[in-house]
């Protein structure tokens, strides 16, 4: 092994001790978010051919969304771990260490600093804010593993020596299943027909066989994504969303909506991710039309995080839902487009620009990395702590009062705290309609993505303790935990994905 490479093991050996040891808290946390129960239920029931089927069908109300390949990862899991919280966390957090490494091995195709690179990369990836609304909630690893297999996919399309054709086949079929883990993952084949048809058309491969190949594959990898966009549409009557109707925003006001994130701190970083794309994302467009053909197999791999973050940001745009979940997806590209830079600054050190630059980003690295598992655990895993408890309790007293009111056949109450719930028979048919007053959708203080519970979550964790349908669940108002809206008080999601 060389020096170089040796310096680069233990770059990234260090990475992953950061990383697990920012997010060790996670594995303490119990089953949290609003879509928990609905996917634990979806997944201990039979296995059955997941390709027809509507993701969380029957257990949630108000959005058809296709996604097989998340259903059938949530059933091995069930399979293997039953409910155990820190199984399910531990999966997580390796896709996530996975993905942030992923994004650094991309960023050293810059040519710099492949260990500058490698640390910016990864540790942007893994330590960014954003991912503290994501990573502890079992409900929201389609996010993360979306990203793994985009950015493996690359991975595979790019590789470093050589141009393997079974490599690039890999990387043909990882980026057709990112969008069998969610729709976001639909820019992912997108983002490959571009790497490819740019390759190819502006001569990266050595041989004329080889630009044919690659525009081959460009032309399998849309043909896949077409077949795709049609099964959704026969399946779903549409691509894939939410049924409710929500009026149309202009395109401003959804632009606002990402830039004001209105969570607090981590809305700060929404709006730096959103005006850096709308600014690179031209400078982008004016290199590709200037005629200079790429240098290098960085410059194809630049123009086509580009093309990710510009297709994922205009799709967060046209949406009438646009808002905080959306800039999570921007998160890999952005790390890649920046460790890269931030490689070949590193790389120029003799020059005193270049040498501030560096030594400013080791600070900040170093501080992020110092403070990174105080930060996780007081602004993340405390929040989902809290909202996993709250849950708990309520469940547990929700299941007892349905329980009671199904064999006295009369209303039984049961009272916590800060909560009371109501549950009474519904008429001769069986069933029970249980009320929670106030509802809690949220901790007291927790940004409006770490939910405790929604309507759907009672009603999956009753049908999970044997309680037979119809199970109707109310959310009553109070002071606290009141829902924001008529749409929430429906039971419709609030921007949670």
């Amino acid at each position: 092994m060389t020096r170089q490479g040796l310096g680069v093991g233990l770059t990234a050996a260090s990475c992953v001790a950061l990383i697990v040891l920012t997010w060790l808290p996670m594995l303490g946390l119990p089953l949290t978010g609003a879509d928990c129960w609905p996917i634990l239920v979806q997944a201990a029931r039979p296995p059955s051919l997941v390709l027809g089927q509507v993701y969380l069908e029957g257990l949630w109300e108000g959005a058809d969304f296709f996604r097989p390949l998340l259903t059938l990862v949530a059933g091995v899991e069930w399979r293997l771990f039953g409910a155990t919280p820190w199984a399910w966390h531990s999966l997580r957090l390796l896709a996530l260490l996975l993905t942030a490494l992923g994004c650094g091995a991309l960023a050293m195709r810059a040519g710099g600093s492949r260990s500058a690179a490698l640390v910016t990369g990864s540790l942007l990836f893994a330590l960014h804010p954003l991912q503290w609304q994501t990573v502890p909630a079992v409900a929201r690893d389609a996010d993360t593993f979306a990203a793994l297999l985009g950015v493996a996919g690359l991975l595979a399309l790019l590789p470093e020596t050589g141009l393997g054709r079974g490599r690039r086949i890999a990387g043909v079929i990882l980026l057709l299943a990112a969008p069998l883990v969610k729709e976001t993952g639909l820019v992912m084949p997108l983002v490959g027909v571009v790497v490819l048809m740019i390759s190819a058309w502006r001569g990266r491969g050595s041989t004329s066989a080889d630009r044919r190949r690659e525009g081959s594959l460009a032309l399998v990898l849309m043909g896949g994504l077409l077949v795709e966009m049609a099964w959704r549409w026969w399946l779903l009557g549409s691509l894939g969303g939410y049924r409710s109707v929500v009026h149309p925003a202009g395109l401003g006001v959804r632009l606002g909506r990402m830039l004001r994130g209105g969570l607090g701190p981590e809305g700060a970083w929404q709006a730096l991710l959103v005006a850096a794309i709308l600014v690179g994302t031209l400078l982008a467009i004016g290199r590709l039309l200037s005629g200079a053909p790429p240098s290098s197999q960085w410059s194809v791999l630049r123009i086509g995080c580009w093309s990710w973050l510009t297709i994922a940001l205009a799709g967060a745009l046209t949406s009438p839902r646009a808002g905080t979940r959306h800039a999570e997806a921007l998160l890999a590209p952005a790390a890649i487009l920046v460790g890269g830079a931030i490689g070949r600054v590193w790389d120029r050190r003799r020059q005193r620009p270049a040498l501030w630059a560096s030594t400013l980003t080791g600070v900040l690295v170093g501080a992020a990395i110092l403070l990174g598992p105080g930060i996780v655990e007081r602004l993340s895993c405390r929040a989902w702590r809290q909202a996993g408890e709250l849950g708990d309790r309520v469940l547990a007293a929700s299941a007892s009062a349905a329980r009671g009111a199904l064999e006295t056949r009369a209303p039984v109450e049961r009272r916590l705290t800060d909560r009371r719930i109501l549950a009474r028979p519904l008429g001769r048919g069986g069933g029970v309609e249980v009320k929670i007053t106030p509802f809690p959708y949220r901790p007291p203080g927790a940004s409006t993505t770490v939910m405790a519970l929604m309507p759907y979550s009672v009603r999956a964790y009753l049908l999970a303790q044997g309680i037979a349908e119809p199970i109707r669940v109310l959310p009553g108002r109070g002071r606290r935990g009141a829902p924001h809206s008529e749409r929430d008080a429906g039971g419709r999601k609030t921007g949670d994905e």
